[in-house]
């Protein structure tokens, strides 16, 4: 099973996401900007799906800080307030994809599933 870590700082918004794709993938669940790194490191996840709007570092700077490291997970990201900007800028350092809030939680599974293959 693929390992999917997420990080938003809605805990509701978290913990929905944990009970819709429990089933399909390992999921570790990250609800501040400092502690990625850490899950990264411990639960080396295959994908992370980022939140652009969080408070302290943004999902294009945290971004920057994941694709330093050579085994990096594939990178989506998300938020309720994407531009075309901020979609290109997350484009550019590595994420393959990007997703607005809100969504589709079947068109999430697409899009997880088609980034790992």
């Amino acid at each position: 099973m693929h390992k999917l870590m997420i990080v938003d700082d809605q805990v509701y918004i978290l913990e929905g996401l944990k009970m819709c794709l429990e089933d399909d993938f390992e999921v570790a669940l990250v609800d501040n900007s400092e502690d990625y790194m850490q899950v990264i490191e411990n639960f080396k996840p295959d994908i992370a799906l980022i939140d652009y709007k969080m408070p302290g570092k943004d999902g294009i700077e945290i971004i920057q800080d994941i694709v330093k490291r050579p085994d990096h997970p594939v990178i989506i990201i998300f938020s309720a307030c994407l531009t075309g900007d901020i979609v290109d800028q997350a484009r550019t350092l590595g994420a393959v994809d990007w997703l607005s809030k809100p969504f589709d939680i079947e068109l999430l599974k697409a899009k997880l599933h088609r980034a790992l293959n």
